[in-house]
Parts: C-alpha cells; structure tokens; sequence
C-alpha cells in the first residue's frame, strides 16, 4: 500500500476520547485553583446596622489569614438616584473585626449610603463585596486601577468645595449605568 494509513476506527476513538480526557482535566485544575483563591475572600463578612444619625458598617474576618488595605464606598445621592461613589476609609485589617461608622446626611444633607467594601485578601488578591446585595466579585488590577483613579479624581473635586457642581450634573435616564 503506497498511501497514507489512516487507521482503524477503534484508533479515532481512543485519540478522541484521551482529548477529550486531558480538556476535562485541565477544566478541574482552573475550577480548583478559583475555588481556593476565593475561598478567603468567602470568610470576610460584611454588613451595615443604621442608627438615627450614622451608618455602622461591620467587617468582620473568620478566616485565620489576615486582609489588608479595606476600603468602604459610600454612595451620595438623594433617594433612590445614582450619585458618585467615593472612599472613605482605609485600614488594615487584621484577623479579627473592624467597625467603620459615617454620617447619614453630609454637611450639604445629602444621603450617604455605605455600598462596597473594596480588600485584599493575604495573596493579593483584590476582592469587591457589594453590601446591598452580598456579592462577591474579584477585581482585575488594570480595571481596578483605572476606576480608583475616577474615583480619587472626583474625590479630589468634591473635597475642594465643589459639592454642588458636582451632584449637579444632569442624570439622562437612557445612560446606561456603570457597574462597580
């Protein structure tokens, strides 16, 4: 036979199964490897108490390694609006609890409503836990990097005085919302 072989059906078979073996495999190892990276991150729990005149929020860390650099955003806004997103505190946390308290109102009275604790847990890893509704999301550095950034640039303007010029921004309702 002067040819290529192509071989016998039993030979495709095992070739695509032994394939279909080593993507399965390499599937398990990804999910594990996220499993544990979250599985700090999944001990860190967080919630707000509202006093008459400040919101308490509450971090709490069951796990026995420590997270570092947490951050609380505090929402400003009227009602149910949006308003700008801006940080408050940041503390390191050791094993153990940590108490943050604000203001309800700003000095201007506007709403100050606590939204997400922003820490790294001890491999470095970034981690977002919205307080409203319990998520937990991990945070790429590039993208946290540039919405930190936003943030402290409005934050700048915002301690300079400009309150009123910037909560006076028109709000179009077919804007699309950014998520955090």
């Amino acid at each position: 036979m002067t040819g290529l072989e192509m071989g016998t059906v039993p030979t495709w078979i095992s070739a695509f199964l032994t394939g279909g073996s080593l993507l399965m495999g390499f599937y398990i190892l990804l999910r594990d490897r996220r499993k544990e990276e979250r599985e700090q991150a999944v001990g860190i729990v967080c919630w707000i108490e509202y006093g008459s005149d400040e919101s308490i929020v509450h971090i709490l860390n069951t796990t026995t390694r420590p997270i570092s650099k947490v951050r609380v955003f505090v929402q400003i806004g009227v009602g149910h609006g949006p308003g700008d997103i801006f940080g408050m505190s940041s503390i390191v946390a050791a094993a153990s609890g940590e108490t943050f308290s604000y203001p309800r109102r700003s000095e201007d009275g506007q709403k100050l409503i606590p939204t997400v604790v922003l820490f790294t847990d001890s491999s470095g890893i970034e981690w977002l836990r919205h307080l409203r509704t319990d998520t937990l999301r991990r945070r790429s550095p590039r993208r946290l990097r540039l919405y930190l950034t936003r943030l402290k640039y409005r934050v700048m303007h915002l301690r300079a005085g400009r309150w009123q010029a910037a909560l006076a921004r028109p709000y179009s309702e077919d804007r699309e919302l950014r998520r955090i």
